[in-house]
């Protein structure tokens, strides 16, 4: 009798873009604190430009500085911009280095009035209460 062909079936489960981390995780509304962001499975990036942040979704951030990027990270530093809002809010990162760009990743983000920040200065993180 003939060999019996051998088939093999493997599932391919697409990695899910995420922010891992984000150093500091407030600011101020004033602007121009500077944030480390490290986040997953983006596409790769060779430039700054092909990086896009928005904070709330509509004020983006500048100054983006390239860390590192690979196919599981990618790592920069970006200034928070100034806003008008206070409070709990969504830091976006989406990659314009592939046609269509990536969708957009959030994490929250706290932005502080400036009192409320020189009495965070110790360390306070996430939420204000």
């Amino acid at each position: 009798p003939p060999p019996t062909p051998f088939v093999a079936s493997v599932t391919i489960h697409p990695q899910t873009p995420a922010i891992t981390s984000v150093e500091p995780s407030t600011a101020t509304a004033a602007g121009g604190t500077l944030v480390t962001i490290t986040a997953t499975f983006l596409p790769a990036v060779t430039l700054p430009s092909e990086l896009e942040i928005l904070l709330g979704g509509t004020a983006p951030f500048g100054g983006i500085a390239l860390l590192w990027s690979n196919d599981q990270t990618t790592s920069f530093t970006a200034t928070t911009p100034a806003t008008t809002s206070t409070g709990e809010t969504a830091l976006s990162v989406s990659s314009t280095s592939v046609t269509p760009a990536s969708a957009p990743v959030s994490i929250p983000f706290v932005v502080l009035s400036e009192g409320v920040e020189a009495a965070c200065m110790s360390g306070c993180r996430g939420r204000v209460s």
